[in-house]
């Protein structure tokens, strides 16, 4: 460079020095060349012995110089400097390239004039900067343009980093992509990495490989690189989209060595997630494990359900490669709830393999039946075949567990049919004891013998053997069944030996006697009489959050309701329904009413029961399923029943009756559910003939018991049985039946007896007493009645004490101890006071009523019957209301207060004869009679008189001789029938209106 010349700083650049510039490729520098210099001395003192400088003209004055000499205009050139010689034409074209200039203008005029408008973009902010480059690429002047690549701008950011943080990537490559192999190392590094980065944030994976391996194969000293951890993660990154985990984990792990504090460094969150997938996917579950559960909780933070979802998978299969099932179960189970359609996920089919596997191997075998039903029809449905038969295996013992034997036979079934052709080895032994045992408890004996006598063949020679006493204790039922009494005898006495050697206390009833029976058959007496004589003394005598939260709200309250914790199910329900009932309709208002209508009548919450099952069948109506219903309709019933509602519960349980009916009649029905059927039916028959009698319809209620009867029979069903029989004596006796009533209780006294039933036999001896009350026995009642006193409080059943405390005033009354008799009742009166018995208190007030008349304290008599009428009213028992008002009648009577009398009577004998109490209707038609007779009407009287008498005999009532008395009394005089005889003759009679008794 010439002394009149000047290196370039476009920067700085004026307008008219900008056309002054020259690029000199040989330098690969932009110089500023001077067109004249004047030939005057130097002004300046100092330089004034110094030479002038060589002049170097301007090409475009050069090209004029030289044109005047070619033309013959100058014979030479003065100003050529310090050429020696004119230039040819070819020299000064060279010198002068136009493109060049155009060039280095353009450049100048974008570095120096071009200004954007502040309302443009960030990228057209940079467009200057962007169109100088490319003249200087143009011009090849490449130091230049690599200026331009680290200019920094306003923002603090270089201009290559800029772009790349606004996206401008196309920008960002148009840079870098001319420069490599031009300028250093040092910029193809940038550049290099640059590119790298960029393809990255552009997505294009392969190319960002591709350019940032190069950078790190150039960096020497990776440590004082810059920015190497985002070059390791960008690599890591892309590798992991290029499915190559092996690099992927490579770089990522040398990022995060890097960036200790990876919590704060952008991206870290990623590295995490493909640094537990990479592994993952290499089968390196111990490495996948420890990444994917630190970053869990930032994809929990990020919110984004898909990556949450993949990380919950894959974190729930590493631990199941480890059989940790807890944390299997936790995270598969939290992606299931995730995702919307598990079908439509990676690998479905494994997934719910390993959730049932999981949930089976917790022990946890609903779940696990879900999830494996799930995973076979799913390969069903892809027409997949099944590589393992454990499935079944698991299936088939989860049912078992479950107690579901048919299920546990199908799937077991299957597993040994599967198994033969996968090749598995077979676990038969636990497969054939489990066979064995859903055989027997469906009561399949000869199946269940043949599984367990091959399980203990296939175990004899072991020391310890898997539930040893229970398979001889089925063997030997089972072979017992099949009349096969040598091995009754082999394995019962074994299953016997052993639990007296063990000192076990197991229930040997029924082992006594089918081991007596055996032997017995077998003619071997001696051990026959041993074990039938055991079991005879073992049955004598013996005697059991806004919507969040909402949302947590009904959740906990349904869980509590599954797992059978009701108060706290209840507790959580009614927030629930509390906090969302200003809705119109929360999402969900019917289960939850549902639940809480279960929970309650669990409870024995019986109002709120039917409060919110009938808003629930409101809701529902027809939409409701068979099986609910008939739980709804069962549950309904009995509760109406316990708050004595018996229109309504007649109403329901008849419903439920007639739905349950029709299941039973099914073949195909499983026999677990026939057997919950029958108990539910049993209940069901007997609070409708409860109901039934307590609204005095007694043939009704009887034909309800008949039919509970003769289920119970067909059962086997001692126990209800029991119940029955008692229940039709009552209703005998409110039919007047008393001797059939007796038969009952007695009926019932062996059947409680046989159960070893003390509750049972203190109720039917109380009956008996009541029934030898009514066939006037009363001695009898009142030595049954102590007898039923005595079991009463060896019980502690203070609502059983007070009732005999009742009868037994009954029959001292009926002996005529009135004193004694005013004790018992006062101490009924106690007993159902302290209580809160109310049945009771109103048949005390009653009694004491009935007790004050017989003394002739009328008044007392009807203050006391018209107390305990109000009650007999609120629990609906007509039988009660009838005599009560009879009684009121008869006090009024004994008053002369005849109009009330009348009313009472006549009220009382209309209720006797709705509910049939023909007992009842007699004392009221012997009461009316006297009535009558002190009105003088007799011959009304009369009829009255014989009605009663005619009931009495009939049901050969104890009160039969006083009712004769009455009619004896109401007989005409032999005049008075001469008398009536002789006016027959005479005159026409006139006929009488109707009978008051019609």
């Amino acid at each position: 460079m010439s002394e009149l010349e000047k290196k370039v700083n476009f920067k700085i650049l004026s307008e008219q020095e900008a056309l002054k510039v020259r690029y000199r490729k040989a330098e690969k520098q932009f110089v500023l060349s001077y067109p004249e210099v004047e030939a005057e001395g130097n002004t300046n003192g100092n330089n004034a012995h110094e030479e002038p400088p060589t002049i170097h003209l301007s090409a475009l004055v050069r090209f004029i110089e030289c044109v005047k000499y070619w033309a013959g205009l100058k014979h030479s050139i003065s100003n050529l400097g310090n050429e020696s010689s004119p230039p040819s034409l070819h020299e000064v074209l060279e010198d002068l390239n136009l493109t060049e200039i155009a060039h280095i203008r353009w450049a100048f005029y974008y570095l120096q004039m071009y200004q954007p408008d502040p309302g443009d973009s960030q990228l057209e902010q940079v467009r200057g900067y962007l169109e100088a480059f490319h003249h200087f690429c143009e011009l090849g002047a490449w130091e230049e343009a690599s200026e331009i690549l680290f200019l920094r701008l306003e923002t603090g950011e270089t201009l290559h980093h800029q772009l790349e943080k606004d996206g401008y990537f196309q920008e960002a490559i148009a840079l870098y992509q001319p420069l490599l192999g031009q300028v250093n190392a040092k910029v193809d590094s940038v550049c290099l990495q640059g590119l790298g980065n960029t393809y990255y944030l552009r997505q294009d994976y392969q190319q960002s490989v591709q350019y940032l391996q190069e950078y790190l194969d150039r960096v020497q000293e990776k440590e004082e690189s810059p920015h190497l951890d985002r070059t390791f993660l960008y690599l890591g990154n892309a590798y992991y989209t290029l499915g190559n985990y092996a690099k992927t984990i490579e770089y990522l792990e040398q990022c995060l060595e890097l960036t200790p504090n990876f919590a704060e460094f952008f991206g870290s969150g990623e590295t995490l997630f493909y640094l537990g997938n990479s592994y993952y996917s290499l089968k390196q579950y111990k490495e996948a494990i420890e990444y994917l559960k630190q970053y869990l909780p930032i994809a929990r933070n990020n919110h984004q359900e898909r990556i949450l979802a993949t990380t919950l998978l894959y974190l729930g299969n590493a631990y199941y490669s480890f059989q940790n099932y807890r944390k299997t179960a936790e995270y598969l189970q939290e992606y299931l709830d995730i995702i919307p359609d598990v079908e439509q996920e990676q690998d479905p089919e494994k997934t719910l393999l390993a959730m049932g596997n999981a949930y089976y191997y917790l022990q946890e075998y609903e779940r696990a039946i879900k999830y494996l039903q799930q995973h076979l029809q799913l390969l069903k449905k892809q027409e997949q075949q099944i590589e393992s038969a454990n499935i079944f295996l698991y299936l088939g013992n989860a049912h078992y567990f479950l107690q579901d034997w048919e299920q546990t036979i199908k799937y077991l079934r299957e597993y040994l049919s599967t198994v033969t052709r996968t090749g598995e080895s077979l676990a038969i032994e636990t497969t054939s004891l489990y066979l064995g045992n859903a055989y027997y408890c469906l009561q399949e004996y000869e199946s269940a013998a043949k599984c367990l006598q091959q399980y203990l063949n296939l175990t004899q020679s072991k020391e310890r053997v898997r539930d040893l006493e229970t398979t001889w204790l089925y063997l030997g039922n089972s072979y017992s069944v099949l009349k096969n009494y040598d091995k009754t005898i082999e394995y019962l006495q074994r299953y016997l030996d052993r639990v007296e050697s063990q000192k076990q206390q197991p229930n040997l009833t029924k082992i006594f006697l089918k081991l007596g029976q055996a032997y017995y058959i077998k003619e071997q007496f001696s051990p026959a009489i041993e074990y039938l004589n055991q079991y005879l003394s073992l049955t004598e005598g013996n005697q059991e959050q806004r919507e969040s939260f909402e949302e947590t709200l009904f959740a906990l309250g349904r869980g509590y309701y599954i797992l059978k914790e009701y108060e706290q199910a209840v507790e959580y329900l009614q927030q629930y329904l509390n906090r969302t009932e200003t809705r119109e309709m929360p999402a969900e208002l019917a289960i939850t009413l549902l639940y809480l209508g279960n929970a309650c009548y669990s409870l024995h919450r019986y109002r709120p029961t039917i409060e919110y099952l009938q808003q629930y069948l409101t809701l529902k109506g027809k939409e409701e399923g068979k099986k609910n219903l008939e739980t709804i309709l069962y549950n309904l019933g009995n509760s109406y029943y316990a708050i004595k509602d018996y229109t309504q519960t007649v109403e329901y349980l008849q419903h439920y009756l007639d739905l349950v009916r029709k299941t039973l009649e099914k073949e195909d029905i499983a026999t677990e559910t026939r057997s919950q059927a029958l108990v539910k039916l049993e209940e069901a028959l007997l609070n409708i003939g409860n109901a039934y009698g307590n609204m005095g319809e007694y043939n009704t209620a009887t034909s309800c018991y008949e039919e509970l009867l003769s289920i119970a029979r067909n059962i086997g069903d001692r126990a209800w049985e029991g119940k029955a029989v008692m229940q039709l004596g009552n209703a005998d006796c409110a039919l007047g039946n008393y001797r059939q009533a007796l038969e009952r209780f007695e009926e019932h006294l062996i059947v409680s007896e046989a159960l070893n039933d003390l509750p049972g036999k203190g109720k039917a001896l109380s009956s008996l007493g009541m029934a030898y009350f009514y066939l006037g026995n009363y001695q009898k009642s009142i030595r049954v009645s102590h007898k039923a006193l005595k079991i009463a409080r060896t019980t502690g059943d203070k609502l059983a004490e007070g009732q005999i405390f009742g009868n037994l005033g009954n029959a001292y009354h009926a002996l005529g101890d009135s004193d004694r008799a005013m004790s018992l009742y006062q101490q009924h009166w106690n007993i159902a006071r302290a209580s809160g018995d109310r049945a009771g208190l109103g048949t005390a007030l009653g009694n004491l009523g009935v007790i004050y008349g017989f003394l002739g304290n009328h008044t007392q008599a009807i203050k006391h019957l018209q107390q305990s009428l109000p009650i007999a009213k609120e629990l609906g028992d007509r039988y009660e209301e009838g005599r009560l008002i009879g009684h009121i009648g008869e006090s009024h009577l004994h008053l002369n207060e005849y109009a009330e009398a009348r009313e009472h009577l006549q009220d009382a004998l209309k209720i006797s004869r709705s509910i049939n109490a023909r007992h009842l209707e007699a004392e009221i038609l012997k009461n009316l009679a006297q009535l009558n007779q002190k009105l003088g009407n007799l011959e009304t009287a009369r009829e009255y008189s014989d009605l009663a008498v005619a009931i009495a005999t009939e049901l050969e009532l104890s009160e039969l001789s006083i009712y004769q008395d009455l009619q004896q009394q109401l007989k005409p005089s032999i005049l008075a029938t001469l008398w009536d005889t002789v006016l027959g003759l005479i005159q026409k009679r006139i006929p009488r209106s109707s009978s008051p008794l019609s």
